[in-house]
């Protein structure tokens, strides 16, 4: 098949988790016969390439058009979308698009070629994002959610990754939970990924951006009550830190200014690559990221391959991904008291701690890989494309 794939962003410009996603992905199809073409936003030089036989990389500096942005941000991007989609099904006789519902950049697209076949999974939604951090919505993020519905609605295929994402999704847009195809997400073989060597640490490991939607100050609230039982506990938090925690400060700001006696026990490393990434996997001991809400957590899946039991919560489409005394522990999003004792109850019980690391790399070699993923979607897409 020849399939475009449109995101936001990809790495290495970007290694958030919907570019995470479409890389994993594209290049799954490919090994599996495929051609694939992503389309991505750049913020340095516009570039076409092809990175391996089958797989080109069009990274294009967003359109911006300030009157109308004003009310439908992205509506630039969403144009230019549209232009290079044309072009692609014209000169790579296309036969799919998928569209992530994450702004809609297959909004203007979608609408003046409805019949052409395209799938739009759905990551996190804008109105979910609106409820954790602003307390009421302007006119273009109301704008914004939106056309995110409507993207959705125009949709020959909605995907989700989890049962209970779909389930939040059709109840916010009115649609019967029957519409959506669950495809979980699934991530590439490390082949340097192995069992952690911080077994007998006491060695915490976060990998995300620091916001509210996933649980960041949660974590910073259980540290000293952790200190107090492991004094010479380690706390990795890696990740783009953002102001979300309170009085809009920097998590780290906040951390230093209400828990500075403990800065010793914290390293705030930002974002790092991924071979330093991997060194720090091998050395912990617990993955903690107490996630509000997720539609899925790519982030899980990545701790599972490295045998981490993960400490997670109820939120969203988590425990579809992380199971409860068997791959980790889970709490009830917002409650430090509660992440505290799982945190202790893994540190202290070793045999069920590499209970749940075997079961941990288990089920993703099961369960989560790109592999495994890409042929669903094949599936899906030859369904779509009537192929």
């Amino acid at each position: 098949m020849n399939i475009c794939l449109v995101c936001d962003s990809f790495p290495p410009e970007d290694g958030g988790g919907i570019g995470t996603y479409i890389s994993n992905l594209a290049r799954a199809l490919v090994l599996k016969g495929n051609n694939v073409y992503v389309v991505c936003k750049t913020m340095e030089n516009e570039t076409e390439e092809e990175l391996t036989n089958g797989l080109t990389i069009i990274r294009k500096k967003p359109s911006y058009f300030p009157v109308l942005e004003r009310l439908l941000p992205g509506i630039g991007w969403s144009l230019q979308v549209k232009k290079i989609c044309d072009t692609l099904i014209k000169a790579k006789q296309l036969d799919i698009i998928e569209f992530p519902n994450w702004e809609a950049p297959g909004f203007i697209f979608q609408v003046f070629n409805k019949s052409f076949p395209c799938v739009v999974r759905v990551h996190t939604p804008f109105f979910e994002t609106l409820k954790m951090d602003f307390s009421s919505a302007s006119l273009p993020q109301k704008m914004i959610c939106k056309m995110e519905n409507y993207s959705c609605k125009l949709s020959h295929s909605l995907v989700s990754s989890t049962k209970a994402h779909a389930n939040t999704i059709a109840k916010e847009y009115d649609y019967n939970l029957s519409a959506f195809k669950i495809i979980p997400l699934g991530i590439d073989v490390h082949k340097n990924a192995k069992q952690s060597d911080g077994k007998n640490s006491h060695n915490l490991l976060y990998v995300s951006r620091l916001e509210n939607r996933k649980g960041t100050l949660t974590l910073l609230k259980a540290i000293p009550k952790l200190v107090e039982y492991y004094p010479r506990l380690t706390v990795n938090i890696i990740g783009k830190d953002r102001p979300h925690a309170p009085n809009d400060m920097l998590f780290t700001d906040y951390f230093l200014e209400n828990f500075g006696a403990f800065k010793s026990n914290v390293n705030f490393l930002g974002f790092v690559g991924d071979r330093e990434l991997l060194l720090y996997y091998n050395e912990a001991t617990a993955f903690v990221v107490p996630s509000i809400y997720e539609s899925f957590g790519l982030i899980y899946i990545e701790a599972m391959q490295h045998g981490l039991p993960c400490i997670a919560t109820y939120g969203g489409g988590i425990p579809e991904v992380v199971t409860d005394r068997e791959t980790g522990l889970l709490i009830n999003p917002d409650d430090d008291e509660a992440l505290v004792q799982k945190v202790k109850e893994i540190l202290d019980n070793p045999s069920f701690r590499e209970q749940l690391s075997n079961n941990s790399k288990r089920i993703f070699h099961q369960k989560f890989t790109s592999e495994v993923m890409a042929s669903r979607t094949l599936e899906n897409y030859r369904s779509v494309a009537k192929l």
